[in-house]
Order: C-alpha cells, then sequence, then structure tokens
C-alpha cells in the first residue's frame, strides 16, 4: 500500500479542503473528500483508516480512484438494478 497520490489540479486543491469540511454535502462524498485531503497533507493510509474508522484497504482504493478519475472518483458510481425507492 503505497501513499502514491497524484499532484493536485489548483482546481483540486480548493475543491478538496471545502468538501472535507462540509456540514451540508453528502456524509460519503466527504468521507471520500477527507481520505484525498488528508493524503495530499502527507498522512499515511494507516493513520488515516484509523483516524476515520476505515479499512486501509478502503482507502488505498478510494486513492487509487481519485488518481485515475479525479474529483469524479469521490461521488458514487452508477448501480446496476432497480433504483431504490
Amino acid at each position: 500500500m503505497s501513499n502514491s497520490l497524484r499532484v493536485l489540479t489548483p482546481e483540486e486543491q480548493v475543491t478538496l479542503p471545502r468538501l472535507a469540511r462540509s456540514r451540508t454535502a453528502p456524509a460519503r462524498l466527504v468521507e471520500r473528500a477527507q481520505i484525498v485531503y488528508s493524503a495530499s497533507q502527507g498522512e499515511p493510509i494507516p493513520t488515516i483508516a484509523r483516524r476515520l474508522r476505515l479499512d486501509p484497504r478502503t482507502v488505498a482504493v478510494r486513492l487509487r480512484r481519485f488518481n485515475e478519475q479525479g474529483l469524479a472518483a469521490l461521488h458514487d458510481r452508477p448501480r446496476s438494478g432497480r433504483p431504490a425507492t
């Protein structure tokens, strides 16, 4: 598990801290932003996982997705099947 977060774009540098502190955004989005923002501040994966009470593998997956997709990776992917009612 490497903490290899790519260099953030200027837009990401502005958006991530704001989302990580948000009290109105969906909880999943805030949690994912906190993961990426913490990693951008040099925090190692095990520390992020402990602080946010997540499995270190989950943190690693989130960082990998962010590296590939950017801010779009913070949002839920479309799910198959009938939408919840």
